[in-house]
């Protein structure tokens, strides 16, 4: 999942489409890198695109994960960025009933 933020051509795949579930990368935390790894705001600017272009709808379960030592964050700490944004914070053997 080292998508960072998604190029125009993702954007353009996407339409038509609707997802159920959307796994974002967090590599950098609270870190706004855009270098091959995504970020905790980059997830929240994914996910309010992803609702105004409707390839999400208010039931889609947004998450995040693949994180590293780079984002320098404990687990507690980005559920409180981004729970509040409606973007579950993924943990080792995390399951989602689609």
């Amino acid at each position: 999942l080292d998508s960072g933020v998604y190029p125009d051509e993702a954007w353009a795949a996407h339409k038509g489409h609707s997802f159920d579930v959307v796994i974002i990368d967090c590599t950098h935390g609270d870190r706004d890198f855009v270098n091959g790894h995504g970020s905790l705001n980059g997830a929240i600017r994914i996910k309010e695109r992803m609702l105004a272009a409707g390839t999400a709808h208010a039931e889609t379960v947004f998450v995040a994960n693949h994180f590293s030592h780079n984002g320098g964050m404990l687990h507690e700490e980005m559920e409180a960025k981004l729970n509040p944004a409606g973007i579950l914070v993924a943990w080792d053997g995390m399951v989602i009933e689609v």
